[in-house]
């Protein structure tokens, strides 16, 4: 190296050394550990930093720590119900597990080796050492986040909260997309139902979490947003039904909101889920709105932008595609799309049938397969959950079914579950994202549960159940395999303000849904009518693809013509991104869209 290159290089690592935490690879000690607890109630995550002077990232992976002693302490918890008093996601809790159980698994083994060797007399090769900067008597780096002694029971518990989809797990095009936005590069991730699009939204929320950027978390509706753990992107950037001029809107939150106005300055990426649903207009107003509050031309703003969806499903209520805003054409987002299908996993012919029903091209011997599917049969005691193309048939037969069973239910009582709010904030936030409505409920009803309580056990949005048993806060219920769980109350809101908490049953009436909100739900028994009900482009796919297989559905009726792919959106694909061939199983096992 030239001498110049040499110093300008010194000089780089000093000053980065000037700039790492006093106590960046320090062992934590237990009054550090009772100050963050404690100061968690009323400061973020960067001011415990400054003051622990330590990295953001290890505040969080200490966190994890106490999260997984806390679950290994109570078998009753778990990471959904411990997250929120940490102000940490149950993602990052269950990727702290599966890795520390990773790390004890192959000391383990290697341990186990090394015996082995040494029985059989092989000499033992010499231990590699990990060259480090650290003090020599520093302890492990931060975000390894030394387990203290009390709390290394976490082995006892692993089994537990070991996925069924192990969410520490993506296959290359998951992984890709997360490179790309580490990059900085705006993106478009699309692709089939049930490819594993919210998984690989989990993954890329943590890791921009981890590298301490600010990331807006949005969705088009009220439910994916929840989802999320995320807001309405209207609620977010605090323009209302957005019927004014993006002008107008901006001068107001400048003047009017001023929090939006500085939340929308720090922003350094918008993650936008359900974009699919997003029109044009209201495309081209945000960007404008964006672009207005920063003082900076380029698209929204200069933010980097993650938008999330599938074309191919449902449209936008009102409006052309968001595709089609001249905005998309300024941004020209990379489209990285997934390929392997998941929900229906090791069904082959399933698969394709789906792919071509995607994109409208359905078969007469793709009929003559759904034809079939008339006579499929449910274990006794159930019902499958009815799919109508329109609310009123929802409301009606959800009505109906529940009324008949409160008529075969005399002197049994009914428990009704509301929802639970802190303060007044809180109980606006679930109108606007529709988790404000109480839930009546009686033995033998059928439910169907609207939140990923427990992947790891399979009980994910969507699962069906027959309700045996209703205490005051859980409800017992028996699944479709005849095992029996209990559904507690859950409490979620937004990440980016924990004043803002509902506590509520994840349970709805399953008797019937409509194929517009089962859009992002893996049902275990399903009916339809794919025929002249069907009045809109892709909501027979949709509909179809909420199943795993085709045991898993009873149709009534299908025709043909009600497979229709929207001409803009084939148009879309074929220019923009190859539409995805029907794959295989192998990968990161997630049902999630």
């Amino acid at each position: 190296m030239e001498p110049a290159a040499a110093a300008e290089a010194a000089a780089e690592a000093a000053a980065a050394a000037e700039l790492r935490p006093k106590n960046a690879g320090a062992r934590w000690k237990p009054e550090d550990d009772a100050w963050l607890l404690d100061a968690l109630a009323t400061r973020d995550f960067a001011e415990c930093a400054r003051h622990l002077d330590r990295t953001r990232g290890a505040i969080i992976a200490r966190l994890c720590v106490h999260a997984a002693a806390r679950l290994a302490a109570d078998a009753s918890l778990t990471p959904e119900t411990v997250a929120p008093a940490l102000k940490i996601s149950a993602y990052q809790i269950r990727e702290h597990v599966l890795k520390t159980a990773a790390r004890e698994r192959s000391a383990a083994e290697k341990k186990a080796e090394r015996e082995a060797a040494k029985a059989a007399g092989v000499p033992a090769a010499p231990r590699a050492r990990r060259p480090t900067a650290a003090a020599p008597n520093a302890g492990p780096a931060d975000d390894d986040a030394e387990t203290p002694p009390h709390m290394r029971a976490i082995g006892a518990t692993q089994a537990r909260f070991t996925p069924r989809a192990d969410p520490g797990v993506l296959n290359d095009a998951q992984r890709a997309a997360v490179a790309a936005v580490r990059r900085g590069d705006s993106i478009l991730l699309t692709g089939p139902a049930g490819t594993g699009k919210t998984h690989t939204v989990h993954a890329i929320l943590h890791d921009t979490e981890h590298r301490g950027a600010n990331i807006g978390l949005t969705a088009t509706t009220g439910a994916a947003a929840v989802l999320i753990g995320g807001r309405t992107i209207h609620s977010f950037l605090g323009i209302g039904l957005a019927r004014r001029p993006a002008a107008d809107l901006a001068s107001y939150a400048v003047n009017r909101m001023k929090k939006h106005a500085e939340r929308i300055r720090t922003l350094d990426v918008l993650l936008v889920d359900e974009v699919s649903m997003m029109s044009a207009d209201l495309f081209t107003l945000i960007s404008k709105y964006l672009s207005l509050i920063r003082r900076n031309s380029a698209p929204f703003g200069g933010i980097q932008m993650v938008l999330v969806g599938d074309f191919a499903q449902l449209p936008p209520v009102e409006g052309t595609f968001a595709f089609k805003s001249p905005e998309w054409a300024r941004l020209s987002p990379k489209i990285h799309e997934l390929r392997e299908v998941f929900r229906q996993a090791g069904d082959t012919s399933f698969q394709e049938l789906l792919h071509r029903a995607r994109l409208g091209a359905i078969t007469d011997a793709d009929l003559a397969v759904l034809r079939a599917a008339k006579d499929t049969t449910f274990p006794d005691g159930f019902a499958p959950t009815r799919l109508y193309a329109k609310n009123a048939m929802v409301l009606a037969c959800n009505a109906g079914f529940y009324e008949k069973l409160k008529d075969d239910s005399p002197g049994v009582p009914e428990v009704v579950y509301a929802p639970k709010f802190p303060n007044a904030r809180s109980r606006e936030w679930g109108a606007s994202t529709g988790y404000n409505e109480p839930i009546a409920l009686l033995p033998g009803a059928q439910v169907m549960v609207s939140w990923n309580v427990s992947p790891d056990c399979g009980i994910i949005n969507g699962t069906r159940g027959r309700v045996v048993a209703l205490r005051p806060t859980e409800v017992v219920l028996q699944l479709l395999n005849g095992a029996t769980v209990t559904i507690a109350y859950m409490e979620t809101g937004p990440e980016d303000d924990k004043t803002l908490r509902i506590g509520f049953m994840p349970l709805r009436l399953a008797y019937a849904m409509s194929i517009h909100k089962s859009q992002g739900s893996t049902l275990d028994a399903a009916e339809t009518n794919l025929g002249d009900s069907i009045f809109e482009a892709a909501q027979a796919y949709v509909a179809l693809s909420r199943v795993r297989s085709l045991a898993g559905i009873r149709i009534s009726d299908v025709m043909k013509r009600s497979f229709r792919a929207h001409p803009e959106v084939t148009a879309f694909y074929a220019n923009g991104a190859v539409v995805p061939a029907a794959a295989g199983a192998a990968g990161a096992d997630s049902d999630s869209e």
